[in-house]
């Protein structure tokens, strides 16, 4: 159902590029280029390596660690290069700023198709940890329907979700707190996982 309408608005993005032939879709661009690289990943591994774990009141075991855009956007795209289901996203990356997280990537409907798109990600408590809500969603320069939103929404926190999940093996994010510009993370470990 929600690939049907997302199929819809892709079909009225089209035609509307096809009517004004001479003018570009635009859309939500980052504020400044960030490029992934293998140099981010090692960084940020190299201070998880070294985080000095605390002993909570709890039982628990909790660490921080502060994840930079560069490592962040530069995990994401390991990340998806790794999937066995390729996703109909490029160039993503990852900006923290205003107290969310951005992410702004291209979605290509075909090659000759991009589509800019950003996804404001807040994160709010849980029981079981920390979710990330949706925000804002913005899709070219074409308001969407509300259920392509919430599809599109949905793939970007569960992309997010599961590169934060799979930071610190047998960890669970129990805080997140945004900078301008980087993210720092609380896990907590059961004494028993270490």
């Amino acid at each position: 159902m929600h690939s049907r309408t997302l199929a819809i608005a892709i079909a009225v993005a089209v035609a509307a590029e096809a009517c004004c032939c001479c003018t570009a879709l635009g859309g939500p661009e980052p504020p400044y280029p960030i490029h992934p690289s293998q140099e981010a990943i090692d960084e940020f591994n190299a201070r998880l390596e070294h985080s000095n774990p605390t002993e909570g009141d709890d039982g628990l075991v909790y660490f921080s660690i502060y994840l930079t855009e560069d490592e962040a956007t530069s995990l994401i795209v390991d990340k998806l290069q790794e999937r066995s289901e390729s996703l109909p996203i490029e160039q993503p990356q990852i900006h923290f700023r205003d107290g969310q997280i951005e992410v702004y990537l291209t979605f290509m409907i075909s090659d000759q198709f991009p589509l800019p798109a950003k996804v404001a990600l807040s994160p709010a408590s849980a029981a079981e940890g920390i979710t990330l809500t949706l925000s804002e969603i913005v899709l070219g320069p074409l308001p969407l329907p509300g259920s392509i939103v919430g599809s599109l929404g949905d793939m970007v926190s569960d992309m997010v979700s599961d590169a934060l999940a799979n930071v610190a093996e047998g960890a669970t994010v129990s805080n997140l707190e945004i900078d301008e510009g980087r993210l720092l993370i609380l896990f907590r470990v059961n004494q028993d996982d270490l």
